[in-house]
């Protein structure tokens, strides 16, 4: 899914070699957060994975126990279809948020279905990072890191 690519091997050794603090991965579904959670570490990709059945849960954890931009993960897998309450309805919530939340946090949306009015409705919500198709793979997790990596250089760019 991720429409950037790159051929310079210097590159992708650079991308390859990062990881991440944290991670939260927010999922009704215990063998998908299983899956998520081993491919987290056969990646080396964090340091840190927190996993959250419920998208309240979640929400709770980024209010009670994050009080420091190091508390916050550097990423939010974020599964759409969970009961109660929604991948959507934790988006909603999500957006009124600190913004030290919102810039740190990248959200990815992790889900089996992802119907093509649901694409662009979800590329045009400014906390939506990427969207990833379920399971997650080494692949999708390659591509975000240079989704990621060149989002960074295009940053410093900018800066300098």
């Amino acid at each position: 899914m991720c429409p950037y690519k790159t051929n310079r091997s210097e590159d992708k050794r650079d991308i390859q070699n990062i990881r991440f603090n944290k991670v939260l991965v927010i999922d009704d579904n215990r063998i998908d957060q299983f899956i998520c959670q081993k491919i987290l570490e056969i990646a080396s990709f964090t340091k840190e994975i927190i996993l959250k059945n419920t998208a309240v849960d979640a929400l709770e954890f980024l209010s009670d126990e994050c009080k420091t931009r190091d508390d916050l993960p550097d990423f939010i897998f974020l599964d759409l279809f969970m009961p109660t309450q929604t991948g959507h309805d934790f988006l909603q919530e999500y957006a009124k948020k600190s913004k030290m939340i919102r810039d740190k946090c990248k959200v990815v949306i992790l889900s089996i279905l992802i119907y093509e009015d649901e694409v662009q409705r979800l590329l045009r919500n400014p906390n939506v990072y990427m969207l990833l198709r379920k399971p997650l793979t080494l692949e999708s997790l390659s591509a975000l890191k240079e989704l990621n990596s060149i989002q960074l250089r295009s940053h410093d760019e900018h800066i300098e």
